[in-house]
């Protein structure tokens, strides 16, 4: 799935840096400070997407976050600190739709 989205945004213009789980997207993270956007999963091995949200708000607090999953809309753990629950879209989605909510994510 992940391979599939960077090949659909990569295509839609946007430039894509993946992460295998939520450790290593923090490490592109900080390493990338030219992102613009975090696109993750609610649910990701070794650091689930509740706590790399709330790494991400620590360390680039305006930084535009939209949340996915496969699962009906989560709400955050209260061990994970989140007070502003970022866009969510439930998979499967259209790809127009996720185009859609990237964009108005980044209008923000």
């Amino acid at each position: 799935v992940r391979a599939l989205l960077a090949r659909s945004l990569g295509a839609a213009g946007f430039s894509v840096f993946t992460a295998d789980d939520g450790e290593q997207g923090l490490a592109r993270l900080e390493a990338t400070p030219a992102i613009d956007l975090v696109l993750l999963d609610v649910t990701m091995p070794r650091m689930d997407g509740w706590q790399m949200l709330s790494e991400v708000r620590a360390r680039r607090p305006g930084l535009p976050v939209v949340m996915m999953s496969g699962y009906s809309r989560p709400e955050p753990p209260e061990a994970a600190g989140v007070d502003d629950v970022p866009p969510f879209l439930p998979k499967p989605f259209d790809p127009e739709l996720l185009l859609k909510m990237l964009e108005s994510a980044l209008r923000r």
